[in-house]
């Protein structure tokens, strides 16, 4: 259940290249290649909560229902569009099946202490639920930095340096974690990103 991060970082002096013609190597003269890539596969999640037992202070967790899958058609898809999502639906917007009252045909979580599922004087139940499941993650995390740099002498120890950056060049997408009750009416839509769109900057200086 452990979650597996991964940085790599680059970077190359092109200037070193011998194996090019002298005229090529003058014109790379200070010239550096850099990157950052950062992969993250996402954190187990944990599901929260059952209807409560009265006198009972602690949190209550659902029932599975038996045989059924966590993860939505959007999930095993992966197309989600949660944009100006209202309400929870597993084929669109929620990374989750909900539970079996929203959801009679395929539904994950079974709410064993609402009274439309135990009765008026039905027993209280505490849920068979795991606190923490690896079965389902937290959305995972990509993102890759370039960079160019260039040093250009200019007179004496004065250096001209011109900078090229590319910050999530591929412009992914993380969404944040989302909701994580089954009663509520987003459950499994994520309402936001965790990371920016692609970013690109330029910067010049003068160091002496």
């Amino acid at each position: 259940m452990r979650a597996c991060n991964c940085l790599l970082k680059i970077s190359r002096d092109l200037a070193s290249r011998k194996h090019l013609p002298a005229y090529r190597r003058f014109n790379l003269i200070k010239t550096e290649l850099g990157g950052v890539q950062r992969y993250m596969s996402g954190q187990p999640f944990s599901f929260c909560c059952a209807s409560g037992i009265p006198g009972f202070e602690n949190q209550i967790r659902f029932d599975r229902v038996s045989g059924s899958d966590l993860k939505s058609p959007a999930y095993h898809q992966g197309h989600l569009n949660p944009i100006g999502a209202q309400t929870a639906d597993p084929s669109t917007n929620s990374l989750f099946n909900l539970d079996t009252q929203r959801q009679p045909n395929g539904g994950a979580f079974f709410d064993q202490n609402a009274v439309a599922n135990r009765g008026q004087y039905g027993a209280f139940g505490l849920g068979d639920m795991p606190r923490v499941t690896g079965e389902v993650r937290t959305p995972a995390y990509y993102n890759e930095d370039f960079s160019i740099l260039k040093n250009t002498p200019i007179y004496e120890n004065i250096v001209f340096q011109l900078k090229f950056e590319l910050l999530n060049a591929f412009n992914r997408h993380t969404f944040s974690i989302p909701d994580s009750g089954p009663n509520d009416n987003l459950f499994g839509v994520p309402t936001g990103l965790v990371n920016t769109p692609r970013n690109i900057q330029i910067t010049g200086r003068i160091n002496f």
